[in-house]
């Protein structure tokens, strides 16, 4: 008996003294900029009836974002001052390449979009703020009206990116209207999109790790809870002494 007690004693400590996951809940964040009506649902990730953030304002300089659940996300968004985006466009639908497939998908989300330095010359800077350390997938969608071509130029913390279109697309193709990179935020928190010269902008997704990490226990903790347990072995085999003494 007293083995099968130490057994299960010994095995409870292997399982307690495993590491947690100390990863941070995955979540995506949407932003549309401009368009006309808010795209509702998936774009290159996503599911159906997914939020989006959504802004026709070029003056907004800090933008509390939610997640695609519709629950606060504690990041925000920002760029260097009013009207740092040098216009802001709608797409109507005769002339938006994404209104001519039966299905529409994505007609929303490019239905307009953000230009940074409409002359061409410059940068413009955005910044989310609140982001928990790691690894980020971010998808950013640019695309002007039928005919037109537009260009995306852009760094984010280091990694660069780009994507040229004529505007006749109506799927989602990436090097061509949108562009998909996976950038480090640091322990700053931050992740800065810099975008150059005239970049149409309609909208992006940042999919990572952006919740509070689960609490890991405290070795001291482990230790501690050990301890107590060679107390309780070290009660058995006294108690057992006892025993056999008595018998």
């Amino acid at each position: 008996m007293k083995k099968y007690i130490f057994g299960l004693i010994v095995l409870s400590l292997v399982v307690l003294s495993q590491p947690k996951d100390a990863r941070a809940a995955a979540q995506l964040i949407n932003l549309q900029f401009s368009g006309q009506d808010v795209q509702g649902g998936a774009a290159k990730i996503g599911s159906v009836g997914d939020f989006w953030n959504q802004t026709n304002n070029l003056g907004k300089t800090v933008w509390n974002l939610k997640n695609s659940s519709d629950l606060s996300s504690g990041v925000s968004v920002s760029w260097g001052t009013p009207n740092d985006f040098a216009k802001g466009s709608l797409i109507n639908p005769e002339d938006n390449a994404f209104s001519t497939p039966v299905t529409k998908q994505d007609e929303l989300l490019m239905s307009g979009f953000f230009t940074s330095k409409a002359t061409g010359v410059g940068t413009t800077v955005m910044t989310f703020s609140g982001l928990v350390a790691g690894n980020y997938d971010l998808y950013i969608y640019s695309q002007d009206q039928k005919g037109k071509s537009s260009n995306l130029s852009f760094v984010a913390n280091g990694v660069s990116g780009s994507a040229t279109t004529n505007g006749n697309l109506s799927v989602l193709t990436q090097g061509a209207n949108y562009q998909k990179v996976t950038v480090n935020v640091s322990a700053l928190h931050t992740l800065q999109i810099t975008y150059n010269g005239a970049s149409v902008v309609n909208g992006l997704q940042l999919y990572g790790a952006s919740t509070a990490p689960a609490p890991v226990p405290e070795p001291a903790s482990l230790i501690l809870m050990g301890v107590g347990c060679l107390f309780v072995v070290f009660y058995l085999r006294k108690s057992q002494g006892i025993l056999e003494f008595v018998a």
